[in-house]
């Protein structure tokens, strides 16, 4: 189950019991580790030929097809930091046109649905516009407004409310983390319970971003000179790729902790044109340094 959603989960058991839901729901949020984990789930559960509970049953033919992960009953697309290409999507159409010999239904999980571009999108559009019986799509998105409105017009829309820091700081303290952790977690990702937890889970990840932030604060109480000296230590031998890599994350973690700083609004676009200037030519030490000369 997922954590903080427990009401969004109760609505999509009561509409497996009824039957009530069309051939396409889409499931969206800004915590794209929730988005993907309510999918998947769902996507199982119509999948189970046997339903009793919250979880498939894990033992009719469907749920062991599920546990191979063969890809007959339950396929998964997931373009990454990529557009889909039309190709991939017609693919889709030829796979579902095979046949089914289990005679179950079969569920097709389109993550991150904001890489679908107008040609790859309009692809789609044909196969829901033409559903087969007992084939159903699901969608998952950070950004539902990117996608063809025509794809959201024939759609089951659920929204993944963001999770109160409360009941995330509670979770999260169930789990075992320190209030450290679950502080910076939560700094990150605020509203972001699972996104928060996977973070937090990633212990190499966490170390790495525990520096960061260190790095993030120390700039910001520094007057400009030292801003320098911390900036010359962070770089230092790295190569420019990673000086690039490096440099990027310490500016997101300095719009974080700038967010309620009236600065904020004034140095956003100097950011984001920093960012673009990064995936240049540019000398990402410039960049950096041109940047900390700005801050407040």
């Amino acid at each position: 189950m997922v954590l903080g959603q427990s009401k969004l989960e109760q609505a999509l058991l009561t509409m497996l019991q009824h039957g009530n839901f069309g051939h396409a729901v889409f499931f969206s949020g800004y915590d794209e580790s929730a988005n993907n984990l309510i999918a998947e789930w769902f996507g199982k559960m119509l999948v189970c030929q046997d339903l009793k509970t919250n979880e498939p049953c894990g033992s009719c033919r469907a749920c062991q097809s599920l546990i191979r992960n063969d890809g007959t009953l339950f396929k998964i697309l997931d373009s990454g930091n990529s557009n889909y290409t039309v190709d991939e999507i017609r693919g889709l159409k030829r796979d579902l046109a095979l046949t089914n010999p289990q005679n179950s239904n079969r569920v097709v999980l389109i993550k991150r649905a904001q890489n679908l571009r107008e040609a790859s999108a309009n692809a789609l559009l044909k196969v829901l516009e033409e559903p087969a019986a007992k084939i159903f799509f699901i969608l998952t998105s950070i950004n539902p407004s990117s996608v063809l409105k025509t794809i959201n017009s024939r759609v089951v829309h659920f929204v993944i409310q963001p999770v109160p820091r409360r009941v995330s700081k509670e979770k999260l303290t169930e789990l075992g983390f320190s209030k450290t952790e679950i502080d910076l977690a939560l700094e990150l990702f605020p509203g972001q319970l699972e996104r928060a937890k996977d973070f937090l889970e990633d212990k190499e990840n966490f170390e790495n971003f525990q520096e960061l932030h260190d790095h993030a604060r120390r700039l910001l109480a520094a007057d400009l000179l030292k801003r320098m000296k911390i900036s010359g230590q962070i770089l230092q031998k790295l190569d420019t790729s990673e000086q690039r890599s490096r440099i990027q994350e310490i500016f997101r973690l300095l719009l974080i902790k700038m967010k309620n700083q009236p600065e904020y609004w004034q140095i956003l676009p100097k950011f984001l044109q920093a960012h673009w200037f990064l995936k240049t030519n540019a000398n990402p030490k410039q960049i950096f340094e041109s940047i900390l000369m700005q801050l407040p």
